[in-house]
């Protein structure tokens, strides 16, 4: 790649089988691979919330290894503009303007790209009577719900594991309170581990997210666990608070 750092491989050659030719003929050996440690998405959002539904936010992102690579494909590849279009479609809302966008990339061994993006979104939260339902997950949501049908023949294969850690800080308007907190939720499995709960200091409403999903090949017969495991994280990922007004 005249792009990539020297000494990265990206998810196209890594983990892969190669032929070594050297003095003493040719060796298939593997190439190295990146693991859950090293494909990271670490993702920070402070944001206002009006009492029209309106949000305000801006989500600082690092994207590590191969969490990058849609990103780094994106800028080297897209003009600007293009950048631009590309955001107006990216994020699971209703209507929004994305009113600036910066990248930063370091290239070392495992690389990593910054992202910062300053958003408007209308209509966000639903107002109805007294009441603000908002979801606090603004951006990262699992879209993965399998369903079970039938007995699964084969084994499960799952790409290279990956890890997201959100943190989401929502400002409250003025003379609301919460009257729903969606309980915490810590769900434990073969395939990983997802963490999410919300706290509220003040004004201040503050949400976290922390998922490990392993990669790998896994028994057939553990695929009704991988549905539950996807099941909790769509719904967890979708929970609402409530506001009243005072």
């Amino acid at each position: 790649s005249q792009t990539m750092p020297a000494g990265y491989l990206g998810a196209f050659t890594s983990d892969r089988l190669a032929l070594l030719v050297d003095e003493a003929g040719g060796t298939l050996v593997r190439t190295p691979r990146y693991d859950m440690n090293d494909n990271l998405q670490s993702r920070r959002i402070t944001s206002t919330l009006g009492e029209d539904g309106t949000l305000q936010m801006v989500a600082n992102t690092r994207y590590s290894a191969l969490q990058q690579d849609g990103v780094h494909e994106m800028l080297h590849q897209l003009s600007r503009e293009k950048v631009n279009d590309y955001l107006h479609q990216q994020f699971d809302l209703a209507t929004y303007d994305i009113n600036s966008f910066a990248y930063n990339e370091d290239k070392t061994r495992i690389p990593s790209i910054d992202e910062t993006i300053d958003v408007a979104v209308r209509s966000y939260a639903t107002v109805t009577g007294k009441r603000i339902f908002i979801n606090p997950n603004i951006i990262t949501r699992s879209q993965q719900q399998p369903t079970t049908t039938g007995t699964r023949k084969y084994d499960i294969e799952l790409g290279s594991g990956y890890a997201d850690n959100d943190t989401v800080e929502v400002i409250l308007p003025v003379g609301y309170a919460i009257e729903s907190l969606p309980p915490a939720v810590s769900v434990q499995s073969v395939f990983g581990k997802y963490d999410a709960s919300a706290e509220l200091k003040g004004n201040r409403l503050t949400y976290y997210r922390q998922l490990q999903h392993r990669g790998g090949r896994f028994s057939s017969g553990d695929f009704n666990e991988l549905v539950r495991f996807y099941d909790a994280i769509y719904k967890s990922d979708r929970s609402v608070v409530v506001l009243v007004r005072n």
